[in-house]
Parts: structure tokens; C-alpha cells; sequence
């Protein structure tokens, strides 16, 4: 697919459908520890597609996905 996590200017960001994520670890919001994400690994991601401000956050666990429009 054409999704990429890519380290630029030291931001980390993710790529998918033409749109650019900033992207987090949600244990680091949450001041927990955060495990390193080895290169070859699939993480669970959450994407918040706010307005000016798309984030993406890496969770341990996506137990029922849902659309949430606010």
C-alpha cells in the first residue's frame, strides 16, 4: 500500500492516500513508557483527521473500529 512512516527534520509523520499525518505515540501523551517499534513490525494506528492538525497515534490495541464524526 502506499502508507509510509517516514522521519523528517526529526517529526515523525505517516503517509496514507495522499494525506500526511503527524504522528505520536499515544503512551507518550499519556507520559507512559513508549516501546520502540521495530522497522519490520505492523503497528495499530488511530487517525485523528482534525482540521490543519491530522494526527496519528500509535496505540497497543484497536478493539472495534469506528468512524466518529464530532
Amino acid at each position: 500500500s502506499g502508507e509510509e512512516l517516514s522521519l523528517i527534520s526529526r517529526e515523525k509523520i505517516f503517509r496514507r492516500d495522499g494525506k500526511t499525518y503527524k504522528f505520536y505515540h499515544f503512551n507518550e501523551i499519556l507520559q507512559l513508557p513508549v516501546m520502540p517499534i521495530r522497522r519490520d513490525s505492523r503497528v495499530s494506528l488511530l487517525l485523528l483527521e482534525t482540521p490543519g492538525k491530522p494526527c496519528a497515534l500509535t496505540v497497543d490495541q484497536i478493539i472495534k473500529p469506528e468512524e466518529v464524526v464530532i
